[in-house]
């Protein structure tokens, strides 16, 4: 019984000595660090697995862990601190204002129980600084992976600002052979509408050499009927005035009739001329319309060479987000480049193609110009017949 109480007296004496909050606050941040020592090492297990986006979030959880971590820790230190400096003080005091009573209580047993048991937590305390040492150990290697992870980065991340460089250059490069393709095709274009007001004026003439055949048509009309009615003032005069004057004017008549029928051949020579012109016009515009057509590609152009612009733009954006992620930035450089050499072809390809078919625009233009002169000359010849 006495044994009992005596053991009792001493757990109560030690009890005195300790804060039971500050002792379950040191129970609940162990508990934590243990906790969050499990999440580091299960975060570094994972923190190459999945994709870009998944591994840059295991990343930085893994930061903020390891920072919560060195917090928990420090809190644990400072609360063990704290505690151990309660035991001796809590010890002393009780040791001071209780001499003459714990006389009588075999006070040998007591202070030795008490040494026990601070013996005990400096026992614990270091069972608890081996552990941070380890972790801390483990932390400083984390550190120093995410240094070189970062040094690595950044060495991939200057390569890639480089090679981005010389693809810029190649694509001002094709920018100012657009430019000089654009210039000789608004050349070729003004060219082409220099002839062709040079082809409407040209018809502008024929029609107008047209109309002035007519009229000399209509004035040898005239001349006849004036002559026929001159006949008839002579047949009233005489007989034999009137005789030959019939000859006469059979004579005209059959002139007059061989003039209508010049009229009428000429009349379908014009349609025929006019019908080629016509034609012409129809080739004319359907040149328009291919130079139209040829427009919209050169608007196609821009529109790729704008794709390829908005393309680097993303491969910046690419080279800003290799400062997390190094391998996944090395295959979207190489996919990059195969699609620019890929647009670069195309280009080449479509130029190619673009300088073909005005080579043969301007092929054709020469053709019409050389029928319309053939055609000229042929009206010419027309107009100088029908003078005679």
């Amino acid at each position: 019984m006495e044994s009992k109480n005596h053991w009792k007296g001493l757990i109560k004496s030690l009890g005195r000595h300790i804060d039971p909050e500050k002792e379950d606050q040191i129970e609940c941040v162990k508990i934590e660090i243990e906790n969050k020592v499990r999440k580091i090492l299960k975060l570094v297990k994972i923190v190459d697995q999945g994709n870009r986006e998944n591994r840059m979030k295991i990343k930085s959880n893994l930061t903020l862990q390891i920072e919560d971590f060195h917090e928990r820790y420090q809190s644990l230190y400072s609360l063990y601190e704290d505690l151990r400096g309660e035991v001796r003080k809590n010890a002393f005091k009780d040791k001071s204002t209780s001499t003459s009573e714990t006389i009588d209580e075999k006070p040998e047993s007591e202070r030795r129980m008490a040494t026990d048991e601070s013996k005990k937590m400096v026992l614990r305390k270091g069972d608890v600084q081996g552990s941070a040492s380890i972790l801390n150990s483990k932390i400083e290697t984390l550190f120093a992976e995410k240094r070189n992870l970062e040094e690595r980065m950044s060495k991939e991340a200057k390569e890639l600002k480089r090679k981005n460089s010389e693809l810029e250059g190649q694509i001002l490069e094709l920018e100012a052979i657009s430019e000089q393709k654009d210039d000789h095709f608004s050349a070729l274009t003004k060219t082409l509408e220099e002839n062709e007001k040079g082809y409407m004026s040209r018809i502008e003439g024929l029609e107008a050499q047209a109309k002035e055949s007519q009229l000399q048509i209509n004035n040898l009309q005239t001349q006849k009927g004036d002559l026929e009615q001159l006949l008839l003032c002579k047949t009233q005069e005489g007989s034999s005035e009137a005789e030959d004057l019939m000859k006469q004017v059979n004579f005209l008549q059959l002139e007059g009739e061989t003039m209508r029928s010049q009229k009428a051949e000429l009349e379908l020579q014009l349609e025929k001329k006019l019908k080629e012109t016509s034609d012409y016009l129809i080739q004319i515009e359907d040149l328009n319309e291919n130079l139209r057509k040829q427009t919209l590609n050169e608007q196609w152009i821009i529109e790729e060479k704008k794709g390829l612009k908005l393309q680097v733009e993303d491969l910046q954006l690419d080279v800003n987000s290799l400062n997390n992620e190094v391998h996944q930035s090395r295959i979207e450089k190489d996919e990059l480049q195969r699609k620019i050499s890929e647009l670069q072809t195309d280009l080449s390809n479509k130029e190619n193609q673009l300088s073909s078919q005005i080579a043969s625009f301007e092929e054709h233009v020469k053709y019409l110009n050389t029928e319309l002169d053939a055609l000229q000359n042929e009206r010419n010849r027309l107009t100088f017949e029908l003078e005679t």
